[in-house]
């Protein structure tokens, strides 16, 4: 049904164990699933969660009462997370419920040092079985609650985001309510028949007739169901519980530079960034590299390195004289030129775009961003910070696996292609997300439909 994966987990190798935590977190109002270590968790059987915060996790998995050195215990441990966490899951704190207290520190280390960056846990807190547990495995009800309590409402810059997540989670439901009731009122023979009926004219206002060439109408009818759900979490209150207290949010210091950590935010923010393999159709904001598409006849004076290196050179970059032609050749021949798809967003969701609009686009390494600055001439200088005029603009610094590098958009350079053309376009590289997309375009419009006016200067 597409329920969401549990945002708690208890492994452990003794039902009676992992159970006594689930109905206690049950009772707190928290879900919360049971995995009993054994065949199925080991063969993968309980699949790859993703969106798990909190993990109690049994140090002795394997049952034996004694864990000795503990290697083969952490080593269970790796493996059963490996097992059961997707690369993606995000942030989440692993509680050690265990008899073996004295072993919690080693076993962080030891995943620490061995589990891939993406799962690691943010944070670690001890359970000793014996403080909550009675001689005949009954549960101490009072020290149970009093500790599932303090773990919970702990406050760090994780819960930040897990109450972010939490407004998401309540905006979502209140879209989902907001257009069941709706259906509810259609008088439709059945609720589900009313719901199929606001869904399919909800994807009618945003694919148009082209809808009717699909079977699966997930595309556009999420495309409506985001723009709803980002209102409704714009105007969101955080509760009292939710708040973020500046305590936990505020700078660090001895980090050293942070320019590459801000580059990688930049990209999170604007840029993504596809594989070199991928099947990404065209969509507004991708970006095409020209490095293998010689065949387009629109961009013959383009289909050698050299062609390119003078192009980028005329268009995009600004050499002081004191700079040798060769040098400049080098340079301008390690930037890129892309095609980034500036195709309106509607035309694209209705298939109105019998021709693509594409607007020319550089990438230029970090190592030679100050080619980008306009020249004075009269003393040689570059001037940091003006590009070479007002149809230029240059994005945030962002990093790739090949390295940092800035984006120049030229605005003069804007060009159609015919549907039949784009399978002569590369593999998507890049696309720009959607707030630097909205502004580029709307730059775009105004300087497409800028109109200027004639007059005379005065002395």
């Amino acid at each position: 049904m597409g329920i969401a994966s549990p945002r708690i987990i208890i492994v452990d190798d003794k039902p009676e164990h992992g159970e006594a935590i689930a109905r206690k977190l049950w009772w707190l109002g928290y879900a919360a699933l049971f995995v009993e270590y054994g065949e199925r968790l080991i063969n993968g059987e309980y699949g790859k969660y993703s969106g798990v915060r909190l993990i109690f996790m049994d140090l002795d998995l394997a049952g034996e009462g004694r864990i000795g050195d503990g290697a083969r215990a952490y080593a269970d441990v790796e493996a059963a997370l490996t097992t059961i966490l997707d690369e993606n899951n995000g942030p989440w704190t692993l509680v050690t419920w265990t008899g073996h207290a004295d072993h919690a520190d080693r076993l962080l280390n030891h995943l620490e040092e061995r589990l891939p960056v993406s799962i690691k846990p943010f944070g670690n807190v001890v359970m000793n079985k014996e403080d909550f547990l009675n001689d005949d495995g009954t549960v101490k009800d009072d020290e149970m609650q009093s500790k599932l309590r303090e773990i919970m409402d702990h406050s760090d810059a994780v819960k930040c985001l897990l109450s972010w997540e939490a407004g998401v989670m309540t905006s979502a439901n209140n879209v989902i309510s907001e257009l069941s009731q709706t259906a509810a009122s259609l008088g439709a023979p059945s609720v589900q028949a009313g719901l199929g009926a606001l869904l399919y004219e909800l994807s009618m206002a945003e694919a148009g007739k082209s809808l009717h060439d699909y079977d699966d109408y997930s595309i556009s009818l999420y495309k409506v169901l985001t723009s709803l759900l980002s209102d409704r979490l714009s105007s969101h209150t955080p509760s009292a519980e939710q708040q973020c207290h500046k305590d936990n949010l505020k700078s660090v210091t001895g980090t050293g530079d942070l320019t590459e950590w801000k580059r990688r935010i930049n990209t999170m923010i604007n840029l993504e960034v596809f594989p070199d393999e991928n099947d990404i159709a065209t969509k507004p904001g991708i970006l095409t590299s020209l490095i293998d598409v010689p065949e387009l006849a629109q961009l013959s004076d383009l289909d050698t390195i050299q062609k390119k290196g003078k192009f980028i050179r005329r268009y995009f970059l600004c050499f002081q004289k004191a700079v040798a032609k060769a040098d400049a050749r080098s340079i301008s021949e390690i930037c890129t030129l892309y095609l980034f798809d500036s195709t309106p967003p509607c035309d694209h969701a209705q298939k109105k775009d019998t021709w693509h609009r594409y607007t020319l686009v550089c990438r230029v390494p970090m190592d030679n961003i100050a080619h980008a600055w306009a020249v004075d001439y009269s003393n040689d200088e570059n001037i940091t910070g003006k590009l070479k005029g007002d149809f230029m603009r240059m994005s945030p610094e962002f990093v790739d696996s090949s390295g940092s590098f800035v984006l120049l958009i030229n605005a003069n350079l804007q060009m159609t292609l015919p549907q039949e053309n784009l399978e002569q376009l590369g593999l998507p590289k890049y696309r720009v997300r959607e707030e630097m997309l909205a502004d580029l375009m709307g730059w775009l419009g105004r300087h497409v439909t800028r109109l200027g006016h004639t007059y005379l200067t005065t002395p």
